[in-house]
């Protein structure tokens, strides 16, 4: 007798969310799941909830709208609008880019799972084309041919076309055309929500456990969860954070402005995209007063002074003398630090990298252009290979000192010493100045020398200077 197949977690899954009809406890899905998967691991309900907002499910049959409950798309998403503006290659090709329906459309086959009506319900016959935009220096996109459907052959630039979810499985999107004239009608309105979006999206970025935003999960969440889901839409989304310059996007993510990774470096031809303050007079005049310390041993710290005129690299000199770093040697980096909506996680904001020479990528980035406020943080690293990290606190901000030279160095922590090595087995009390890397590394212990033993025994050694 054949063996009879047994249904897969996800499949599984899949049925008992089929079966949802409205916003339901996420609790109350992980049971009836569990009634059918007999799962072997020892937190089964963690399992099944944890892969409920994997992709596979979360952004394509469900979403959360809150922590615990999720609600069906293929109920909640139907009527749900959003507007596509007019550009004039658009008008020119009659087509319409793919890219638009980045977040609502099914993202396991854009080309072959979607149809399209206009306002009286008749279908436009379409097709995927490549072409190329010459509105963005002929670059290729792939766009849906809309030269069949004739409202699209009157349409010109700054025209809008408001498109409303038919339904969700399968994608089916309905066209209404909207004349620039109409908009301007609705222009408060339209600002209103796009407001809300940016808001809403850039909540959802600064209370997620990630430094970004999955686009097919956020999209439809966030306009299930305004405050007229199916009412008159604002712009597209793109739009509304390209225009609010707190995000960015690409075709998978959502991420905060500042974030560039190693390949936006490259596309950017830049290491930050730091949003540097306006310069005013007082803040120009106004001393910085910082606590650094060493974030592996905050027993050892400085208080350094440092005007607002002056630059991150002035700061990185000091830096680098306060804590007996190599002054003509390595890159050094910093950071700003802020703190992620209602969370304890951090943010860290690339402000610049900068040589021994005082040059480099926002060297030249004053203080007073950092926005800092009291209580902020930023990090300081030192030599990108051995990652000396410092953590440096605002503590104040001052007016500035007649004949006081900036920055300085103006309280330090009480040096606790340790002694030479090779003079304490002499009888001798030497405070120690060295750290010999390489003796340290052979011996698997700390070996402290001074700095005439330094000379005379280890002088091809590596070594360290110690920072009391």
């Amino acid at each position: 007798m054949a063996k009879i197949k047994q249904p897969t977690k996800s499949e599984i899954i899949t049925q008992v969310l089929s079966e949802i009809n409205g916003p339901t406890d996420i609790d109350e899905v992980v049971t009836k799941v569990l009634e059918t998967y007999k799962s072997t691991s020892k937190k089964p309900q963690t399992l099944i909830r944890q892969t409920i907002k994997d992709w596979e499910f979360n952004g394509n049959i469900i979403v959360f709208i809150d922590s615990n409950t999720i609600v069906p798309l293929k109920i909640a998403m139907p009527g749900v609008q959003f507007r596509i503006p007019v550009f004039p290659n658009m008008a020119r090709t009659c087509t319409l880019p793919t890219y638009f329906f980045i977040g609502f459309m099914n993202i396991y086959g854009m080309e072959k799972d979607y149809a399209f009506f206009d306002e009286n319900d008749q279908p436009i016959k379409t097709k995927v084309v490549r072409q190329k935009n010459k509105d963005i220096a002929n670059m290729e996109e792939e766009a849906y041919d809309l030269s069949q459907w004739p409202t699209m052959q009157k349409a010109k630039s700054n025209d809008n076309i408001i498109i409303t979810i038919k339904s969700w499985i399968p994608r089916q999107f309905q066209f209404r055309f909207e004349t620039r004239k109409e908009r301007r009608k609705h222009e408060e309105e339209i600002q209103k929500k796009n407001k809300e979006l940016a808001n809403t999206i850039f909540d959802m970025l600064e209370n997620s456990n990630k430094d970004y935003l999955d686009i097919n999960i956020t999209i439809p969440t966030v306009h299930l969860i305004s405050s007229d889901p199916k009412g008159y839409p604002g712009d597209h989304w793109v739009d509304v954070i390209q225009a609010d310059g707190r995000m960015r996007t690409d075709s998978f993510s959502i991420k905060y402005y500042e974030d560039l990774n190693f390949f936006d470096s490259i596309i950017d031809g830049k290491r930050s995209a730091f949003k540097k303050q306006k310069i005013t007079g007082k803040s120009a005049d106004q001393i910085y007063v910082f606590k650094a310390q060493f974030s592996f041993n905050k027993k050892i710290w400085r208080f350094i002074e440092i005007a607002g005129n002056q630059t991150l690299s002035d700061f990185d000199d000091i830096l680098r003398i306060a804590f007996k770093h190599d002054t003509s040697d390595h890159l050094s980096g910093f950071w700003k630090l802020v703190t992620r909506g209602k969370t304890k996680r951090v943010r860290k904001i690339d402000l610049a990298n900068i040589d021994p020479f005082g040059k480099g990528e926002g060297s030249n980035l004053k203080i007073a252009e950092l926005g800092l406020n009291i209580g902020d943080k930023l990090e300081y690293v030192y030599d990108f290979g051995d990652w000396i990290d410092h953590e440096i606190t605002l503590e104040a901000i001052n007016p500035k000192a007649d004949k006081v030279k900036y920055p300085q160095i103006t309280e330090q922590n009480k040096p606790k010493y340790e002694y030479c090595e090779e003079c304490k087995s002499e009888g001798k009390e030497t405070i120690a100045e060295y750290f010999c890397v390489t003796c340290s590394n052979k011996k698997q212990r700390e070996i402290l020398l001074c700095e005439k033993c330094i000379d005379k025994n280890h002088e091809d050694h590596y070594y360290n200077e110690i920072t009391y």
